[in-house]
């Protein structure tokens, strides 16, 4: 999980440059991961053994992936905004 947390913060302060609102980057964070899901749930050929746990990684790995984004694209917010200011 915090594999996920970085690889959404590291996206989050790449989609503040293009989005410009926190809000927006940690939806598209959030809608990125269940996407990226759904796909290699149901369209990549199943390789191994053992349960479907999707409903469960939606759960845990799709708040995880928005809030990283938001934290992200915050922090980039504010770093960006005190930069503006001081020139």
């Amino acid at each position: 999980m915090l594999e996920l947390f970085f690889i959404a913060l590291v996206s989050g302060v790449l989609l503040q440059f293009v989005t410009r609102s926190v809000v927006v980057t940690g939806v598209l964070g959030f809608s990125g991961y269940v996407v990226w899901s759904v796909y290699n749930e149901f369209f990549v050929p199943y390789a191994g053994g053992g349960a479907s746990f999707w409903p469960i990684d939606l759960f845990f790995g799709g708040p995880c992936s928005g809030i990283g984004a938001a934290v992200g694209g915050y922090v980039t917010s504010r770093l960006f905004g005190k930069i503006r200011e001081e020139n």
